[in-house]
């Protein structure tokens, strides 16, 4: 073979998917007698079949998403498939926020407004150091200043429940079981 193409790659990496290493495997010969012109052009179908792919995979993982919202959570394999609802935080008044943090002068804070530029986000556990630090309550601070952004899809959450971090209620599910969907 003195070329690659995606279909190729397609096809060789269902051999890779099996085997113990890559080394012994008809991908890993193909590579290892190519040029390294030939290389560089095999990049092309390869970084196509990745692409694909992860195309499969988020089309998937949507999908499971989906279901899982509106099925429940559930457990398998000692995994558990769960959604949550992603968010992110948005500074609501970036000037009001700089104007509390610096008590500064209105020059002074156009200056610090223009190296933030406007998606700036604090971080949360400094804004909360500062809110207490100022006889402020953390949570009040960040009702003050922030907001959350909500994504319009679930996300898709795997949780590897033998993991240090896996949550107590995911460990304590059983193969099998179901929790219901979230509202």
């Amino acid at each position: 073979m003195n070329g690659l193409y995606t279909d190729d790659v397609l096809d060789l990496a269902k051999e890779v998917v099996t085997a113990e290493e890559i080394k012994d495997t008809e991908i890993a010969e193909t590579v290892d007698g190519m040029s390294d012109e030939g290389l560089a052009v095999a990049r092309v179908p390869i970084t196509s079949a990745k692409g694909a792919t992860h195309k499969i995979q988020t089309y998937a993982d949507r999908a499971l998403a989906s279901k899982v919202k509106d099925n429940g959570t559930f457990k398998m394999n000692g995994s558990v498939f769960h959604v949550t609802n992603a968010y992110k935080y948005k500074t609501q008044d970036l000037h009001t926020f700089v104007k509390w943090l610096t008590r500064g002068d209105e020059e002074q804070i156009a200056d610090i407004l223009a190296i933030l530029g406007g998606s700036f986000v604090p971080k949360l556990r400094g804004l909360d150091a500062v809110a207490a630090k100022r006889g402020m309550r953390p949570a009040a601070a960040r009702d003050t200043f922030l907001e959350k952004v909500y994504d319009e899809k679930p996300k898709l959450v795997v949780i590897n429940t033998d993991s240090a971090s896996a949550p107590k209620w995911a460990e304590q599910m059983e193969d099998g079981d179901r929790l219901d969907p979230i509202e």
